[in-house]
Protein backbone atom coordinates (compact mmCIF):
# COMPACT_ATOMS: atom_id res chain seq x y z
CA UNK A 1 0.00 0.00 0.00
CA UNK A 2 2.91 2.41 0.85
CA UNK A 3 2.87 5.91 2.77
CA UNK A 4 3.88 9.33 2.28
CA UNK A 5 3.54 12.61 3.59
CA UNK A 6 4.55 15.19 0.75
CA UNK A 7 3.42 18.56 -0.47
CA UNK A 8 3.71 19.30 -4.68
CA UNK A 9 1.96 19.87 -7.52
CA UNK A 10 -0.13 17.15 -8.76
CA UNK A 11 0.04 16.17 -12.78
CA UNK A 12 -1.35 12.77 -14.01
CA UNK A 13 -4.10 10.97 -15.36
CA UNK A 14 -4.57 7.52 -17.18
CA UNK A 15 -1.48 6.10 -17.47
CA UNK A 16 -1.87 4.25 -21.26
CA UNK A 17 -2.91 7.55 -22.11
CA UNK A 18 -0.29 9.52 -20.65
CA UNK A 19 2.35 6.63 -22.23
CA UNK A 20 0.95 7.12 -26.15
CA UNK A 21 1.55 10.80 -25.80
CA UNK A 22 4.66 10.86 -24.82
CA UNK A 23 7.35 12.34 -27.04
CA UNK A 24 4.60 13.69 -29.13
CA UNK A 25 3.80 17.40 -29.96
CA UNK A 26 1.44 16.82 -27.20
CA UNK A 27 3.52 15.92 -24.74
CA UNK A 28 4.41 19.16 -22.45
CA UNK A 29 5.64 17.46 -19.29
CA UNK A 30 9.22 18.82 -19.68
CA UNK A 31 7.71 22.10 -19.81
CA UNK A 32 5.67 21.48 -16.82
CA UNK A 33 8.30 19.87 -14.91
CA UNK A 34 10.31 22.92 -15.27
CA UNK A 35 7.89 25.72 -14.90
CA UNK A 36 6.54 23.97 -11.47
CA UNK A 37 10.29 22.13 -10.49
CA UNK A 38 10.68 24.21 -7.36
CA UNK A 39 7.14 23.13 -6.23
CA UNK A 40 7.79 19.50 -7.52
CA UNK A 41 5.59 16.93 -8.95
CA UNK A 42 3.08 14.49 -7.22
CA UNK A 43 2.01 11.95 -10.16
CA UNK A 44 -0.96 10.44 -9.70
CA UNK A 45 -1.76 7.25 -12.26
CA UNK A 46 -5.20 5.10 -13.19
CA UNK A 47 -4.03 2.28 -15.22
CA UNK A 48 -6.61 0.93 -16.89
CA UNK A 49 -5.34 -2.48 -18.43
CA UNK A 50 -1.79 -2.21 -19.05
CA UNK A 51 0.07 -5.38 -17.70
CA UNK A 52 2.79 -4.69 -15.18
CA UNK A 53 5.47 -5.84 -18.12
CA UNK A 54 4.52 -3.08 -20.24
CA UNK A 55 3.83 -0.73 -16.96
CA UNK A 56 7.64 -1.62 -16.13
CA UNK A 57 9.12 -0.64 -20.29
CA UNK A 58 6.63 2.84 -19.99
CA UNK A 59 7.72 3.94 -16.45
CA UNK A 60 11.74 3.10 -17.86
CA UNK A 61 10.61 5.40 -21.13
CA UNK A 62 9.22 8.13 -19.22
CA UNK A 63 12.34 8.17 -16.41
CA UNK A 64 14.53 8.64 -19.25
CA UNK A 65 12.39 11.15 -20.96
CA UNK A 66 12.98 13.17 -17.90
CA UNK A 67 9.00 12.99 -16.49
CA UNK A 68 10.39 11.99 -12.99
CA UNK A 69 13.40 14.05 -12.24
CA UNK A 70 11.06 16.14 -9.81
CA UNK A 71 9.04 13.85 -8.36
CA UNK A 72 8.11 13.61 -4.99
CA UNK A 73 5.79 10.59 -4.97
CA UNK A 74 3.23 8.53 -7.20
CA UNK A 75 -0.36 8.27 -6.27
CA UNK A 76 -1.35 5.02 -8.46
CA UNK A 77 -5.05 4.02 -8.20
CA UNK A 78 -6.67 0.23 -8.23
CA UNK A 79 -6.32 -1.48 -11.45
CA UNK A 80 -9.80 -2.11 -13.14
CA UNK A 81 -8.53 -5.57 -15.09
CA UNK A 82 -6.56 -8.23 -13.63
CA UNK A 83 -2.70 -8.48 -14.36
CA UNK A 84 -2.22 -10.63 -16.95
CA UNK A 85 1.15 -10.84 -16.21
CA UNK A 86 2.88 -13.32 -13.66
CA UNK A 87 6.84 -12.39 -14.05
CA UNK A 88 6.25 -8.81 -12.11
CA UNK A 89 3.17 -7.39 -9.96
CA UNK A 90 2.78 -3.74 -10.44
CA UNK A 91 4.33 -2.35 -7.45
CA UNK A 92 7.57 -4.24 -8.28
CA UNK A 93 7.35 -2.84 -11.64
CA UNK A 94 7.30 0.81 -10.15
CA UNK A 95 9.70 -0.16 -6.91
CA UNK A 96 12.48 -1.52 -10.04
CA UNK A 97 11.89 1.48 -12.45
CA UNK A 98 12.08 4.18 -9.93
CA UNK A 99 13.72 3.08 -6.57
CA UNK A 100 14.13 6.21 -5.04
CA UNK A 101 10.57 7.14 -5.25
CA UNK A 102 8.08 6.53 -3.17
CA UNK A 103 4.72 4.98 -4.42
CA UNK A 104 1.31 4.50 -3.04
CA UNK A 105 -0.56 2.16 -4.38
CA UNK A 106 -4.47 1.61 -4.95
CA UNK A 107 -5.89 5.03 -4.57
CA UNK A 108 -9.44 5.59 -4.64
CA UNK A 109 -8.71 7.55 -8.12
CA UNK A 110 -9.41 6.08 -11.67
CA UNK A 111 -11.58 4.07 -13.46
CA UNK A 112 -12.59 1.74 -10.03
CA UNK A 113 -15.13 2.89 -7.10
CA UNK A 114 -14.96 4.18 -5.51
CA UNK A 115 -12.80 7.19 -7.01
CA UNK A 116 -12.50 10.60 -6.47
CA UNK A 117 -11.01 13.48 -8.80
CA UNK A 118 -7.45 14.88 -9.25
CA UNK A 119 -7.13 18.32 -10.07
CA UNK A 120 -4.00 18.46 -12.58
CA UNK A 121 -1.58 21.58 -11.47
CA UNK A 122 -3.44 22.02 -8.47
CA UNK A 123 -1.23 22.76 -5.44
CA UNK A 124 -1.63 19.24 -2.56
CA UNK A 125 -0.76 18.22 0.36
CA UNK A 126 -1.07 14.59 0.65
CA UNK A 127 -1.11 12.74 3.66
CA UNK A 128 -1.13 8.94 3.96
CA UNK A 129 -0.68 6.13 6.47
CA UNK A 130 -1.86 2.68 7.10
CA UNK A 131 -3.95 2.18 3.90
CA UNK A 132 -5.61 5.88 5.13
CA UNK A 133 -5.51 9.38 4.11
CA UNK A 134 -6.20 12.86 2.65
CA UNK A 135 -5.30 15.13 -0.93
CA UNK A 136 -5.75 18.91 0.31
CA UNK A 137 -5.18 21.30 -2.59
CA UNK A 138 -3.38 24.77 -1.54
CA UNK A 139 -4.00 28.02 -2.67
CA UNK A 140 -0.51 29.19 -3.91
CA UNK A 141 0.39 32.30 -5.54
Amino acid sequence: MGSCSVVGRLLGGCFESINDMAGTPYDFVEGFNERYKADGIIWFFDIFSMNSCDVYRALLKMKYMGYFKYTKAILVGRVLFKNVSDLIGYDQAFKKALPDIDVVFKMDIGHTYPHMFVVNGAMASVEIKDGHGSIQYEMKE
